[in-house]
């Protein structure tokens, strides 16, 4: 996990908020760009 870019904009703060809580994750890299990432959290 990278630490988080206060300065330069590339961001680095989602995963961990995302990947903190869930019980399992996955990321699935699109086609033409970008990623969607799925999260299992408990109730």
């Amino acid at each position: 996990m990278r630490t988080p870019d206060l300065n330069g904009g590339t961001g680095g703060f989602g995963w961990p908020m995302v990947n903190h809580p869930a019980h399992a994750t996955a990321v699935t890299r699109q086609a033409a760009s970008g990623k969607t990432v799925s999260a299992l959290l408990h109730r």
